[in-house]
């Protein structure tokens, strides 16, 4: 296991740390990008230097805020094998559209204007034009997620961790299914559900790990539905 300070790369809500170092201030990027570029180098770094890491057995995790960087790590780095955010709420695998449905159904949820918000910085500095304008962005984050493909992704989510909307994440990820399917990787895509707050899943992740690097099998909750699949939350398909 590799670990390195998340806030030594990018601070969590400041423009300050090692990419701003390296690249200034003013870069045309936010924190969860920059925390993304951290997970690069730290594989150039066991690449280089670390003989016993087979490389082509990458995998990644984070959880909530890092849940969100893990998913863009994954998306732009191609040799991170498999992906695993676990409770990356909004800015991870929840779509932003669609949040106040959710919402009604299962209690207050993080939204675009939350994050927008309490933390700018991890954006974009233009992504506040979004708030409360949700329907014009020109993407959504199962597009996000669908650039892991053909590489393998699993999410992982808490039933009681309704902040960060695992409903949102449960929908993310079967419109990301989607390209998967087009990529015929269908078998590299899974999530699993706990009936848990916002606390992670080790055992979750290395089962996957185990799965994706050694065919070993899967237990029957991973991709077991964990709410009513919402039939009609996209009509988009992918070329036949």
């Amino acid at each position: 296991v590799a670990e390195f300070n998340w806030n030594a790369v990018a601070a969590d809500n400041a423009r300050k740390g090692g990419i701003y170092t390296l690249f200034g201030d003013q870069i045309d990027t936010g924190t969860l990008m920059g925390w993304a570029w951290g997970i690069a180098r730290v594989i150039d770094a066991l690449a280089d230097s670390v003989p016993e890491v087979d490389t082509t057995k990458v995998f990644i995790t984070g959880h909530s805020r890092n849940g969100k960087a893990t998913l863009v790590a994954g998306a732009f780095d191609e040799r991170i094998a498999l992906t695993v955010p676990s409770h990356s709420g909004a800015g991870g695998m929840p779509p932003f559209r669609l949040v106040e449905e959710f919402a009604k159904r299962n209690g207050k949820t993080e939204a675009l204007h939350n994050i927008a918000k309490a933390f700018p910085r991890w954006f974009h500095p233009k992504f506040n034009e979004f708030i409360d304008n949700v329907d014009r962005l020109p993407v959504d984050q199962h597009m996000l997620a669908a650039l892991v493909a053909p590489r393998a992704l699993m999410n992982t989510e808490g039933l009681k961790d309704i902040w960060i909307n695992p409903e949102g994440a449960q929908l993310g990820n079967l419109a990301a299914k989607k390209v998967f399917t087009f990529l015929k990787a269908e078998d590299k895509i899974s999530f699993r559900y706990r009936d848990v707050g916002h606390i992670p899943s080790t055992e979750d992740l290395l089962a996957y790990a185990d799965y994706v690097f050694f065919g070993k099998k899967l237990p029957a909750e991973f991709s077991k539905m964990a709410y009513q699949e919402e039939t009609k939350a996209f009509t988009w398909d992918v070329p036949k």
